[in-house]
């Protein structure tokens, strides 16, 4: 009964809020003079990560890239990126390896020249780059990944720029998109029949959805202006996998104004895809407030005036409004933060003549409004962590120039670094007040309670948690690898030993609970403990349903919960990316539908924290096709008879 709880809370939390979230920290986060910022990217655990463009400690400009707490309060690190004066945009894979959008800048007179956008892979701890990829003659402004690790960007082309054979559109245009795989190498580079391009974000199958503004009579062709018949029009593009058609081309607004031959200007700003990956949501400002909205849609109709109005709309995966609303009062600037959650609930921000804020959440239908939160800073991004926490990142410059950032206490950055340092991090907590409670720990691969082993990934759910916890067992203290209101996830110190242990979060509360050698469960893709495991094909890709792996080949997946390793590893430290590599002290069995498989290699995963580890198996020749069963076992555990955690598979054809 007390695991069905667990399951259900850790899916719900969160979301279906209705009062306003309650501020958790806001604080400045420059790097010396005339910083900017441009990314703002958050991990499951609650950690910001902000880019943006400032100065080094020598002085010279900067692209940095800095991590902070949970709390605000301080930052983890800081990095300035090699060759480039400023990281434009970013992006967190499940991993926790971070990917930038960099560029440079440099003024020769009174003409700004930049350099081409490179991308940026970069280590957790960003002490490593995997792959530095530049793409000649772009400057991008926006960068998304797949959950194949395939990275996305998109924006402005110069002379330089060269589209790959086969591409879309191979005709001269302002604006592409590309593609690269999870090495950093190129898949695909192509023109786009859009004016101007502002968000890119890509479904599970690979299709890259784009954003932006284009003439609404010209598809497949882009001329150097639109006509004054014409206006610019919000602009929907769906490219294929391989970035060589179109599969959905919408446009939506435009035309003349009517007063001296003006046009209105449309635009869409931001475009997330939904969590049921069967459509997206863009969200925009209308000149021409010809928009569609549906019935029942919370504002059907755009507010009076002649600005601006900003709108909400979700796209299906066939190209048709599914909802359509505007929101708030006009505007002037754009409406060019979006994120969605777990459930298909909106959250964006509009932006005011005043360059303050108000956060706004919208049911999934797109029928209620669920909260409303006026914040006094210019937020340009929106980020959601999956357990409440709502993160806003902006520029926040008065009419009057003056800095705005209304820090809480203890803020890292209380104040500007400079007149023209201009970075403001915020963070709210969606889930509300009221008791403090812990429920019991649970493996945080399976979700179910056991006895703890050394080196153990659990999780501890609960209510109104510290955002900063403290924990320890029998003294010794934990890592803490995520905290939010809603869960604690932690690693059970090595230096833990059976029976009996002392589990205690300062100012919460515990447990006692029992240890063994090992406590083994697998990691699954989806986080939910069952089903579909996070597994990797002999390619290196991500096994599922649409990439199956043959029989006979071989598997890796991912396990918690082994016990001790040799050579030892310390604590909350990141397994190494280049061998030797660390490997469980106890054997390692495996069976697939039942049937003993052979275990290639059992190892500390390369890049993750110390405690998880990386069987590869072989899969037997003899394996039916379909959802396969695999069940594992450590020491002289039997996999066959290992029952605790719920069926989970990998996927074979």
């Amino acid at each position: 009964m007390k695991s069905t709880l667990l399951l259900a809370f850790s899916t719900t939390i969160g979301f279906g809020a209705i009062a306003p979230p309650k501020v958790v920290y806001t604080t400045f986060a420059g790097t010396g003079r005339n910083s900017t910022f441009h990314g703002l990217a958050v991990n499951a655990g609650g950690f910001a990560h902000v880019a943006g463009s400032g100065s080094a400690e020598d002085g010279s400009d900067c692209g940095f890239i800095t991590k902070l707490n949970q709390a605000g309060t301080a930052a983890l690190w800081t990095i300035c990126l090699p060759k480039v004066t400023e990281v434009d945009a970013l992006a967190l894979d499940p991993a926790g390896f971070i990917y930038a959008l960099g560029s440079s800048k440099t003024l020769v007179g009174n003409i700004v020249h930049q350099s081409p956008s490179t991308v940026f892979k970069l280590s957790p701890n960003a002490d490593a780059i995997v792959y530095a990829t530049q793409v000649p003659g772009t400057m991008a402004s926006a960068i998304i990944l797949d959950s194949a690790g395939a990275a996305y960007i998109a924006g402005r082309t110069t002379l330089e720029f060269a589209p790959t054979r086969g591409a879309y559109l191979t005709n001269r245009s302002s604006t592409f998109a590309a593609k690269m795989d999870a090495d950093g190498s190129l898949v695909y580079s192509t023109n786009l029949d859009m004016l101007a391009v502002w968000g890119i974000t890509a479904d599970r199958a690979g299709n890259a959805w784009i954003a932006g503004s284009s003439c609404p009579e010209f598809v497949g062709s882009v001329p150097l202006m639109c006509p004054s018949s014409d206006g610019t029009a919000v602009a929907i593009r769906e490219l294929d996998a391989q970035g060589a058609n179109i599969l959905v081309a919408k446009t939506y607004g435009g035309g003349p104004s009517g007063f001296n031959g003006i046009h209105f200007s449309d635009s869409a700003d931001a475009i997330v895809v939904n969590s049921s990956d069967d459509s997206v949501w863009v969200t925009g400002t209308s000149q021409s407030r010809t928009i569609p909205t549906t019935a029942g849609s919370f504002e059907p109709r755009p507010p009076p005036g002649s600005g601006k109005a900003p709108y909400a709309i979700r796209i299906s995966s066939t190209g048709e409004i599914v909802y359509g609303t505007y929101v708030g009062q006009s505007v002037n600037g754009p409406v060019s933060s979006l994120g969605v959650d777990g459930v298909g609930n909106p959250y964006f921000a509009l932006v005011d003549g005043s360059r303050k804020s108000t956060l706004i959440a919208l049911s999934s239908d797109g029928g209620a409004l669920l909260f409303s939160k006026d914040f006094s800073s210019w937020v340009q991004s929106i980020a959601l962590d999956g357990h409440g926490g709502l993160f806003t990142g902006g520029a926040p410059v008065s009419n009057f120039m003056i800095d705005v950032c209304p820090t809480t206490a203890g803020a890292y950055q209380p104040e500007a670094l400079s007149s023209s340092t201009v970075v403001c991090i915020g963070r709210f907590d969606i889930v509300q007040g009221g008791p403090t409670e812990l429920f019991f720990p649970v493996n945080a691969a399976s979700l179910l309670p056991s006895s703890l082993a050394p080196g153990e990934l659990i999780t501890m759910f609960g209510m109104n948690l510290p955002l900063n916890p403290v924990v320890s067992f029998d003294g010794l203290p934990a890592p803490i690898v995520s905290a939010d209101a809603g869960r604690i996830v932690v690693v059970v110190p090595f230096g833990v030993t059976p029976a009996w242990t002392s589990l205690q979060v300062d100012e919460v509360g515990g447990y006692t609970v029992g240890v063994g050698s090992s406590a083994p469960a697998l990691f699954t893709a989806d986080g939910s403990g069952s089903g579909q495991l996070d597994a990797r094909n002999e390619d290196g890709t991500v096994n599922s349903s649409d990439n199956p792996a043959k029989p006979g080949c071989m598997v890796s997946v991912f396990l918690n919960g082994a016990g001790t390793f040799v050579p030892a590893l310390a604590d909350g430290q990141f397994g190494p990316v280049d061998p030797p590599f660390p490997a469980p002290v106890q054997a390692i069995s495996i069976t697939v539908n039942a049937v003993p498989t052979n275990v290639l290699l059992a190892i500390q995963a390369p890049g993750r924290i110390a405690g998880v580890v990386r069987v590869d198996i072989q899969v037997p020749t003899d394996t039916l096709a379909g959802d396969v069963v695999v069940k594992v076992g450590v020491g002289n555990g039997d996999p066959a008879s290992f029952l605790f955690q719920p069926k989970t598979t990998i996927a074979i054809r």
